[in-house]
């Protein structure tokens, strides 16, 4: 279903001249299958997306592992952060 979108997203970038940089693009995968089977590789343009476990989006980190959603990255960088802002 999401393959779909991503290539409506992809013709949509084509058709307006814009340049979706492939080597910048990654795919975090959050599902919880009952059945563990290998998902197949995104591939935009030729060139396979990078899967990754753990991403920055707007200042907070998100982690994803196979059964697993957490926020464990990001009170990480949000505590390794505190001293900085409390410090006068």
């Amino acid at each position: 279903m999401y393959r779909a979108q991503v290539e409506s997203v992809i013709n949509w970038c084509d058709a307006n001249n814009l340049i979706l940089n492939v080597t910048k693009t990654k795919e975090m995968i959050i599902d919880f299958p009952h059945n563990k089977n290998n998902k197949r590789s995104l591939i935009i343009k030729g060139q396979t997306v990078e899967v990754v476990n753990t991403f920055k989006f707007l200042g907070s980190y998100i982690y994803s592992d196979v059964n697993d959603l957490q926020w464990y990255q990001n009170s990480i960088q949000s505590i390794s952060k505190a001293p900085q802002c409390l410090y006068y």
